[in-house]
């Protein structure tokens, strides 16, 4: 029997976080955006990398479990 796993290739969501963050905090480095908002960066940051960030991290390490 192959089954097919129904969980979706969670990397791009993870890759995705990594780049939205660095992109962001580019912005700030640069000055291109008020330091008054500066404070949302690292919520930013905290929030989308470290929550969504294990949210592609387990299902990606139930993915290989379940590769032969």
């Amino acid at each position: 029997m192959n089954e097919k796993s129904q969980i979706a290739d969670p990397a791009p969501l993870g890759l995705a976080a990594f780049a939205l963050t660095t992109f962001v905090l580019s912005l700030s480095n640069a000055h291109l955006v008020p330091s008054s908002i500066s404070h949302l960066f690292l919520t930013l940051g905290l929030f989308y990398v470290s929550l969504l960030g294990c949210k592609a991290i387990i299902p990606e390490y139930v993915r290989k479990l379940q590769t032969p």
